[in-house]
């Protein structure tokens, strides 16, 4: 490749902008993409495509054709910037852009596969090229296009370019496999916890009680901050799912439970329930409970992270617990020892199945970033 003669990007492709809602007709209805329908890997998946009324004159000049590459010029984030690039391999339907990206149409495709020319531009995505680039104005990220066009392409013949695709395409797919399976494990070391988490509390004897009956309810203490009037600090402020923020101050400092109010979910397994020590600030979308001497802190939230606690929801557009549903949920009361050796058991999957899923996370995030290399190391 480094023998490779350049060309500038600008030189051979052509650029054609997006389009957006019709004002004069005749119009015609058609599929926009967006910077919303590409991935994070830089594939086009149509899900979610808007479909809207365009004028069909100009459509016809915009209109995408297999084999072109769609450039997203502006959007991002900080942690995903500007410039990511699909390939649009559709052969059916109408389709065209958004405004915020670009057609790149290859002009001579004798010379230069498109297919080529999307793996490299993905590499030099990849490789921040298009970070550098890029301006941040009102927390958007903004391609410069006119130094994007300025990028040179190497063009070996079409037979080594398509053998560099096909290559490099393989290579991926491995990968990704590897990625995917990493993943599969992480998810099924989570199910595996969640199953002995069920089977435990399955074989769980004793009277039923209210949780009211069983813990002080301590929501009057707490008391939210907007953040506009959060001062920064060492202090977790929690909402309905846990720590949102750190702030000066703290209103609790004692072990406690907490339930999300609203703003959580309540189904089997949705680990609406948590678990707070020491200094904290809680706002009004989690309950506060503090649990009596009869009921083991840590068992109440492993079962009721496990209940399916949907019949207690009040609400159908803003679902919410409130404090006396909450009170009246019902839950197992075994012997206080009993309790306790259930939470050691419990403990101990919950660490056997954090340690699995950990170590795979770790390989999927290696697969992801072997990704990463294969596509620089095919052009060098």
């Amino acid at each position: 490749m480094k023998s490779a003669k350049t060309v500038r990007l600008g030189d051979v492709c052509e650029v054609i902008n997006g389009l957006w809602k019709g004002v004069k007709p005749p119009f015609k209805r058609v599929g926009i993409i967006r910077s919303t329908n590409f991935t994070k890997w830089c594939e086009l998946t149509l899900d979610n495509t808007a479909y809207i009324d365009v004028e069909e004159k100009k459509y016809q000049s915009r209109k995408l054709q297999a084999g072109d590459l769609i450039v997203e010029r502006s959007g991002g984030t900080t942690d995903s910037p500007v410039g990511r690039i699909v390939l649009f391999n559709v052969s059916k339907g109408d389709y065209s852009i958004s405004n915020f990206t670009s057609i790149l149409r290859v002009k001579d495709t004798e010379a230069l596969d498109p297919l080529y020319l999307h793996r490299y531009l993905k590499s030099l995505y990849f490789q921040g090229k298009t970070k550098d680039i890029q301006s941040n104005t009102t927390n958007i990220h903004n391609l410069d296009f006119n130094a994007y066009l300025d990028f040179e392409i190497p063009l070996p013949p079409l037979s080594e370019q398509k053998a560099i695709v096909a290559r490099l395409d393989e290579a991926l797919a491995r990968a990704t496999r590897l990625a995917e399976h990493f993943t599969t494990i992480a998810k099924n070391a989570d199910l595996s916890f969640k199953a002995t988490l069920a089977e435990i509390f399955e074989n769980v004897s004793g009277k039923e009680v209210r949780l009211g009956d069983v813990c002080e309810v301590l929501d009057s203490i707490r008391r939210p901050i907007t953040q506009r009037d959060r001062k920064a600090g060492p202090i977790p402020y929690y909402g309905a799912t846990g720590i949102v923020d750190h702030v000066e101050g703290y209103i609790f400092d004692e072990p406690l439970l907490l339930l999300g109010e609203d703003g959580a979910k309540w189904g089997a397994c949705d680990n609406s329930a948590f678990l707070i020590d020491g200094k904290a600030w809680v706002n009004n979308h989690a309950h506060v409970l503090r649990v009596k001497s009869q009921l083991d802190r840590k068992f109440a939230m492993y079962y009721l992270n496990l209940a399916d606690l949907s019949e207690y929801i009040t609400g159908v557009t803003v679902p919410k617990l409130n404090q006396a549903r909450m009170c009246a949920i019902s839950l197992p009361l075994p012997p206080l020892s009993e309790q306790e050796a259930i939470v050691a058991r419990l403990d101990a999957a919950r660490a056997r199945s954090e340690g699995i899923a950990e170590q795979a996370r770790r390989g999927a995030a290696a697969a992801e970033n072997l990704k990463k290399a294969l596509l620089k190391e095919a052009f060098e």
